[in-house]
Protein backbone atom coordinates (compact mmCIF):
# COMPACT_ATOMS: atom_id res chain seq x y z
CA UNK A 1 0.00 0.00 0.00
CA UNK A 2 2.74 2.08 1.08
CA UNK A 3 4.71 2.04 -2.21
CA UNK A 4 1.39 2.31 -4.27
CA UNK A 5 1.16 6.06 -2.65
CA UNK A 6 4.70 6.96 -2.95
CA UNK A 7 4.31 6.08 -6.80
CA UNK A 8 1.06 8.20 -6.96
CA UNK A 9 2.82 10.91 -5.22
CA UNK A 10 5.92 10.90 -7.35
CA UNK A 11 3.65 11.06 -10.95
CA UNK A 12 1.65 13.67 -9.54
CA UNK A 13 4.88 15.49 -8.70
CA UNK A 14 5.75 14.69 -12.11
CA UNK A 15 1.97 16.20 -13.87
CA UNK A 16 2.86 19.38 -11.80
CA UNK A 17 6.02 20.04 -12.89
CA UNK A 18 4.74 19.24 -16.47
CA UNK A 19 1.59 21.75 -15.59
CA UNK A 20 3.57 24.13 -13.85
CA UNK A 21 6.46 24.57 -17.58
CA UNK A 22 5.85 27.16 -19.96
CA UNK A 23 4.45 27.05 -23.13
CA UNK A 24 4.34 29.62 -25.84
CA UNK A 25 0.88 31.02 -27.08
CA UNK A 26 -0.56 33.60 -29.40
CA UNK A 27 -2.94 35.81 -27.67
CA UNK A 28 -6.04 35.76 -29.85
CA UNK A 29 -7.93 38.37 -27.73
CA UNK A 30 -6.78 41.39 -25.48
CA UNK A 31 -6.61 40.17 -21.40
CA UNK A 32 -6.11 42.38 -18.45
CA UNK A 33 -6.17 40.90 -14.68
CA UNK A 34 -4.79 41.90 -11.36
CA UNK A 35 -2.46 39.20 -9.65
CA UNK A 36 -2.45 38.54 -6.01
CA UNK A 37 -0.21 41.14 -5.08
CA UNK A 38 -2.21 43.85 -7.04
CA UNK A 39 -0.46 43.80 -9.90
CA UNK A 40 -2.04 44.30 -13.33
CA UNK A 41 -1.09 41.88 -16.16
CA UNK A 42 -2.37 42.79 -19.68
CA UNK A 43 -1.91 40.68 -23.01
CA UNK A 44 -2.70 42.05 -26.31
CA UNK A 45 -4.02 40.65 -29.29
CA UNK A 46 -1.33 39.18 -31.48
CA UNK A 47 1.25 39.05 -28.71
CA UNK A 48 3.34 35.85 -28.38
CA UNK A 49 4.06 35.32 -24.52
CA UNK A 50 4.96 32.21 -22.43
CA UNK A 51 2.41 31.17 -19.83
CA UNK A 52 2.11 27.65 -17.63
CA UNK A 53 0.56 25.14 -19.19
CA UNK A 54 -2.22 25.04 -16.33
CA UNK A 55 -3.07 28.79 -16.72
CA UNK A 56 -2.40 28.26 -21.00
CA UNK A 57 -4.98 25.64 -20.86
CA UNK A 58 -7.94 27.44 -19.47
CA UNK A 59 -7.16 30.47 -21.65
CA UNK A 60 -6.86 28.60 -24.41
CA UNK A 61 -10.71 26.81 -23.66
CA UNK A 62 -11.98 30.66 -23.16
CA UNK A 63 -10.39 31.62 -26.36
CA UNK A 64 -8.07 33.78 -25.33
CA UNK A 65 -4.98 32.29 -26.23
CA UNK A 66 -3.62 29.84 -28.92
CA UNK A 67 -1.52 27.12 -27.62
CA UNK A 68 1.47 26.36 -29.59
CA UNK A 69 1.58 22.47 -29.92
CA UNK A 70 5.06 21.17 -28.41
CA UNK A 71 4.63 17.74 -29.82
CA UNK A 72 2.29 16.32 -31.96
CA UNK A 73 1.21 12.74 -30.57
CA UNK A 74 -0.28 11.15 -32.84
CA UNK A 75 -0.13 7.14 -34.70
CA UNK A 76 2.55 7.94 -36.99
CA UNK A 77 4.27 10.05 -34.89
CA UNK A 78 4.21 7.23 -32.22
CA UNK A 79 4.92 4.23 -35.01
CA UNK A 80 8.56 5.97 -36.19
CA UNK A 81 9.13 6.82 -32.20
CA UNK A 82 8.76 3.05 -31.40
CA UNK A 83 10.58 1.69 -34.50
CA UNK A 84 13.68 3.55 -34.03
CA UNK A 85 13.79 2.82 -30.41
CA UNK A 86 13.22 -0.70 -31.29
CA UNK A 87 16.49 -0.39 -34.05
CA UNK A 88 18.64 1.42 -31.46
CA UNK A 89 20.50 -0.02 -28.47
CA UNK A 90 20.52 3.04 -26.65
CA UNK A 91 17.68 5.56 -25.29
CA UNK A 92 16.27 7.57 -28.36
CA UNK A 93 15.64 11.04 -27.14
CA UNK A 94 11.63 11.76 -26.83
CA UNK A 95 10.10 14.73 -24.78
CA UNK A 96 10.52 15.08 -21.69
CA UNK A 97 6.78 15.01 -21.22
CA UNK A 98 5.61 12.57 -23.42
CA UNK A 99 4.43 10.31 -21.79
CA UNK A 100 2.39 12.91 -20.36
CA UNK A 101 1.32 14.44 -23.76
CA UNK A 102 0.07 10.61 -25.17
CA UNK A 103 -2.09 10.19 -22.21
CA UNK A 104 -3.41 14.25 -22.62
CA UNK A 105 -4.09 12.75 -26.32
CA UNK A 106 -5.77 9.99 -25.42
CA UNK A 107 -8.10 11.93 -23.01
CA UNK A 108 -8.65 14.48 -25.30
CA UNK A 109 -9.82 11.60 -27.73
CA UNK A 110 -12.15 10.44 -25.30
CA UNK A 111 -13.45 13.23 -24.37
CA UNK A 112 -14.19 14.00 -27.81
CA UNK A 113 -11.96 16.87 -28.29
CA UNK A 114 -9.89 15.20 -30.91
CA UNK A 115 -11.19 13.50 -33.23
CA UNK A 116 -9.95 10.19 -33.54
CA UNK A 117 -11.54 6.92 -34.76
CA UNK A 118 -11.74 3.68 -31.50
CA UNK A 119 -9.48 1.81 -34.31
CA UNK A 120 -6.62 5.15 -34.38
CA UNK A 121 -7.02 4.75 -30.66
CA UNK A 122 -6.29 1.36 -30.23
CA UNK A 123 -3.51 1.57 -32.25
CA UNK A 124 -2.07 4.38 -30.60
CA UNK A 125 -2.37 2.69 -27.09
CA UNK A 126 -0.61 -0.14 -28.27
CA UNK A 127 2.23 1.74 -29.97
CA UNK A 128 2.53 3.70 -26.66
CA UNK A 129 3.00 -0.04 -24.48
CA UNK A 130 5.51 -1.12 -27.34
CA UNK A 131 7.26 2.04 -26.74
CA UNK A 132 7.39 2.11 -22.69
CA UNK A 133 8.34 -1.88 -23.06
CA UNK A 134 11.20 -0.91 -25.24
CA UNK A 135 12.43 2.04 -23.25
CA UNK A 136 11.58 -0.13 -19.89
CA UNK A 137 13.84 -2.74 -21.05
CA UNK A 138 16.65 -0.75 -21.77
CA UNK A 139 16.25 1.31 -18.53
CA UNK A 140 16.72 -2.14 -16.78
CA UNK A 141 19.65 -2.79 -18.55
CA UNK A 142 21.51 0.45 -17.57
CA UNK A 143 20.31 0.25 -13.88
CA UNK A 144 21.73 -3.34 -13.81
CA UNK A 145 25.49 -1.49 -15.18
CA UNK A 146 26.39 0.71 -12.35
CA UNK A 147 27.82 3.10 -14.36
CA UNK A 148 28.29 6.91 -14.89
CA UNK A 149 25.84 6.93 -17.88
CA UNK A 150 24.96 10.83 -17.99
CA UNK A 151 24.54 10.87 -21.37
CA UNK A 152 21.77 8.04 -21.38
CA UNK A 153 20.07 9.65 -18.39
CA UNK A 154 19.85 12.90 -20.42
CA UNK A 155 17.28 10.84 -23.09
CA UNK A 156 14.67 9.96 -20.13
CA UNK A 157 11.56 11.14 -19.47
CA UNK A 158 11.10 12.74 -15.67
CA UNK A 159 9.46 9.25 -15.40
CA UNK A 160 12.22 7.06 -16.34
CA UNK A 161 14.49 8.97 -14.65
CA UNK A 162 12.81 8.36 -11.27
CA UNK A 163 12.34 4.91 -12.49
CA UNK A 164 15.82 4.45 -13.22
CA UNK A 165 16.89 5.55 -9.83
CA UNK A 166 14.43 3.27 -7.96
CA UNK A 167 15.91 0.03 -9.70
CA UNK A 168 19.35 1.40 -9.71
CA UNK A 169 19.24 1.56 -5.97
CA UNK A 170 17.80 -1.60 -5.52
CA UNK A 171 19.89 -3.12 -7.99
CA UNK A 172 23.01 -2.23 -5.59
CA UNK A 173 21.30 -3.30 -2.48
CA UNK A 174 20.80 -6.60 -3.83
CA UNK A 175 24.64 -6.91 -5.01
CA UNK A 176 26.00 -5.42 -2.20
CA UNK A 177 24.45 -8.99 -0.47
CA UNK A 178 26.83 -11.02 -2.87
CA UNK A 179 29.98 -9.13 -2.23
CA UNK A 180 32.86 -10.68 -0.82
CA UNK A 181 35.51 -9.17 0.86
CA UNK A 182 37.84 -9.05 -1.79
CA UNK A 183 34.96 -7.18 -3.48
CA UNK A 184 35.24 -4.30 -0.96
Amino acid sequence: MFQDEYFAEELRRIQFDFEDSLLEVDCLKDLEFEKLEGKKISFRKGMKVKLPFWLARILEKEGYVKVHVTEKIDYPTLYKKTLGELEHMGLQNINKYFYILARMTLEDAEKKKLSLTFRDKQKMEIEIRKLMTSRLSKILKIAEKEKNITNMVRNMTPEEQWLYQLVSDAVKSWKTIWKTKEDQ
